[in-house]
């Protein structure tokens, strides 16, 4: 419990001297297991009360200003949008102005043309009622040889068409055969990869079925030697088994005989005793 009063005393005090501090009248034994002294308190709340006056005073004072400055920022804004609209109705006003100017212009340059082209017509009107024979003949050189000049044009525009008619089927032709010429190669060349791997494929099969010939017959052969040996150790063992047999049969019936012949012996002597 006193610690903990003690930390609370330290951070009273440091929140004091964050409000502008107050004069040294508490320590932390005044305020820590025992009664503090009212008036030290009272004197204490006192400061404090009025560092919080000043500092209400001082924040209505930055809080009216800061409200002037928003309410300054607010008409410099709204003079700058009046002016930047006012600038744009006199660029509208000018380029609808330099509009109407240029219609205008173009409505009385039709007009003058159209007037123009019609006084052109009326003339050539007059001038050819005027000179009528010498039109006639006039219009008729005019058609021969303007159908001189058209088929003379046809001819060469003929001999130019097929000229160019004939390049383009040349060209095509060399295209055509290059192109062939690439199909063929690349077919030639997938050919012989294929044949490749189908002799390669066809070497492996046959390699590998010689070989397993091979293994066959080996294994073969080495299973008759195995049993040619097997069969001769075989015969070895059954020869040496006989003749043991034949040696331990003749020692048995060597023994019994021995034994018989004793015995009959052995009889004829008491018999004759």
């Amino acid at each position: 419990v006193l610690l903990n009063e003690r930390r609370n005393f330290k951070v009273l005090s440091a929140a004091m001297s964050s409000l502008g501090g107050t004069p040294i009248q508490l320590v932390t034994g005044d305020m820590s297991n025992t009664i503090p002294d009212e008036k030290v308190v009272i004197a204490y709340l006192s400061c404090l009360c009025e560092r919080l006056l000043d500092l209400r005073e001082e924040t209505r004072a930055a809080r009216t200003i800061q409200v002037a400055w928003r309410r300054h920022i607010a008409h410099r804004h709204e003079r700058a949008r009046l002016a930047a609209m006012r600038t744009q109705l006199e660029r509208a006003e000018r380029a609808a102005i330099t509009l109407q100017k240029n219609l205008l212009a173009w409505q009385k340059r039709s007009a003058f043309l159209r007037l123009r082209s019609a006084v052109i017509r009326i003339q050539a009107f007059v001038r050819s009622r005027a000179l009528h024979p010498d039109r006639v003949r006039f219009l008729e050189l005019k058609s021969a040889t303007l159908t001189c000049q058209s088929r003379q044009r046809a001819n060469v525009h003929r001999r130019a068409f097929l000229l160019c008619r004939q390049s383009a089927i040349l060209l095509q032709r060399m295209w055509r055969t290059h192109l062939a010429r690439q199909q063929y190669q690349r077919l030639r060349c997938s050919t012989i990869d294929m044949q490749h791997l189908y002799r390669k494929n066809r070497a492996t099969q046959e390699a590998v079925q010689h070989y397993h010939i091979c293994r066959g017959a080996i294994i073969t052969m080495q299973s008759a030697v195995r049993m040619h040996l097997a069969r001769q150790r075989f015969l070895a063992c059954r020869l040496t088994a006989i003749l043991l047999q034949s040696h331990v049969r003749r020692v048995a019936a060597r023994r019994e005989y021995t034994a018989l012949r004793t015995a009959a012996v052995q009889i004829q002597q008491r018999v004759r005793a």
